[in-house]
């Protein structure tokens, strides 16, 4: 009886220790390349403020210990050390001895390889539509062994984006819309192939920018106007006011219907989990027939 409570105790402690050893991590991120890690990271940087986002909805917010230098949302993120933005301190990174640093490809190639070539283990990401960022959420949550908390989170977001599809088979038309994100010295546009593209598509609209050669395009006010779009959407809502006070603009349709939208950029303009709020945003603007009960 002895001998059996022993080897009962034995094997106890070691179903246990077993239990305690986290098990290797191995993703291949959006670069193509194998990122290995011997359990979920418990000291996580991130470079850009989607990532941020996307971090902290993932309730990651014990384990990450330096953001980007315009990670805003949550709030808390503000209290958190702060790294750069598009060009980062590899002194302060390397400070932070981070387990893994999430970055954002499209923006910052050269800092991924020159972190790794400092020996820092970088998940590096590149969504460029809305399936991108829930990728994205996904292979952040696989890479840090938060895969059910993202699996939540996509879920979320998945459920948002079909109310606005839903809402869209009672819209009437798709009104042609300008996406401008500056305007000095000339009009820059979100134009095709870019998630700010995908958001107006999904919210019921349609890019005159779309068939541009450029992801973000630069447009004379000549060229501007010629497109002549139905609808105005800007990063701030001065920009509007300053285009539809000049005179070569009155013509415009989104002028003379003053149809202007100035979201949040924050919300609209980042590849992170609210993204999905900017199309019910943008859609429930662009179509407001639709959006009634």
């Amino acid at each position: 009886m002895k001998i059996t409570r022993i080897l009962a105790a034995s094997l106890s402690s070691c179903l246990l220790t077993c239990a305690c050893v986290a098990a290797p991590i191995q993703v291949v991120d959006d670069r193509g390349r194998t990122i290995s890690l011997p359990g979920p990271p418990q000291r996580i940087v991130s470079t850009a403020p989607s990532n941020t986002e996307i971090l902290y909805a993932l309730g990651l917010a014990n384990r990450v210990v330096g953001v980007s230098e315009y990670s805003n949302y949550p709030s808390e993120a503000r209290k958190k050390p702060t790294v750069g933005s598009v060009s980062l301190s590899y002194e302060r990174i390397l400070s932070l001895k981070p387990d893994l640093v999430v970055a954002f490809w499209g923006l910052q190639k050269a800092n991924v390889l020159r972190l790794e070539r400092l020996g820092v283990r970088v998940l590096a990401i590149d969504p460029k539509n809305v399936a991108d960022v829930l990728h994205a959420v996904s292979l952040v949550g696989a890479a840090t062994g938060s895969q059910k908390q993202a699996a939540r989170v996509v879920a979320g977001m998945t459920a948002k984006l079909k109310r606005a599809a839903a809402a869209l088979k009672r819209a009437h038309g798709r009104p042609r819309a300008l996406w401008v994100i500056a305007t000095n010295p000339q009009i820059l546009a979100a134009g095709p192939h870019t998630f700010m593209d995908d958001v107006l598509r999904r919210a019921g609209g349609v890019n005159v920018a779309a068939d541009l050669p450029s992801q973000f395009p630069s447009l004379s006010q000549e060229a501007a106007i010629a497109r002549r779009p139905e609808v105005l959407i800007t990063s701030a809502p001065e920009w509007s006011k300053d285009l539809a006070g000049r005179p070569a603009w009155r013509s415009v349709p989104a002028v003379k219907s003053r149809r202007f939208f100035s979201p949040p950029p924050d919300i609209t303009e980042r590849p992170g989990p609210r993204l999905a709020d900017a199309v019910l945003m943008l859609a429930r603007f662009l179509h407001p027939e639709a959006s009634r009960p």
